[in-house]
């Protein structure tokens, strides 16, 4: 089998680690289906027994370069109140470079991302290893929902577009 090991991708800072660490055992279970890397770009340490890792320290000079190491992103959310102020920026990070999401279906996620067409949302862990092996299965899919996702965030989150929202 010839196929690369896909990298999924989370970023974030120490503070938001809790997130990635609220799918841990999503990430494990699913590892045991398919092998597949997990990159990190973030300011801290993380490891998972049995899951190669490979942690990027953020920098502002190669954020761009590093996010497009990661074929799939995931954006995991803890249901409560603090998420509900959340804006989705690293969604839209990984969606403006057609990198297809799969995020917790929460807050204001279901505002940037449509699901099965720009990304999937997942409400559990069931949900979340469907979702992931799904795209790590299919790479046209995988495409498709990144050209997509960069769509919905040129058409809904670009600078023109909302530029001409607040005027």
């Amino acid at each position: 089998n010839l196929q690369k090991t896909i990298n999924i991708g989370w970023t974030g800072t120490f503070s938001s680690k809790q997130y990635l660490d609220s799918i841990k055992n999503v990430l494990i279970r699913l590892n045991k289906i398919i092998k597949f890397n997990l990159i990190i770009i973030g300011n801290f340490e993380y490891s998972i027994p049995g899951i190669n890792v490979q942690v990027i320290e953020w920098n502002k000079e190669n954020e761009i370069k590093d996010l497009q190491k990661i074929d799939i992103g995931i954006y995991p959310l803890i249901k409560n109140n603090w998420t509900l102020g959340k804006g989705g920026l690293k969604a839209i990070q990984f969606m403006a470079l057609e990198i297809p999401t799969v995020a917790t279906n929460f807050g204001n996620t279901p505002n940037i991302i449509k699901n099965n067409y720009s990304g999937i949302l997942v409400n559990n862990e069931e949900e979340w290893i469907a979702g992931l092996t799904y795209l790590i299965n299919n790479p046209k899919e995988r495409l498709r929902q990144g050209q997509n996702a960069r769509k919905e965030i040129i058409n809904n989150f670009s600078l023109d577009t909302l530029k001409s929202k607040y005027q």
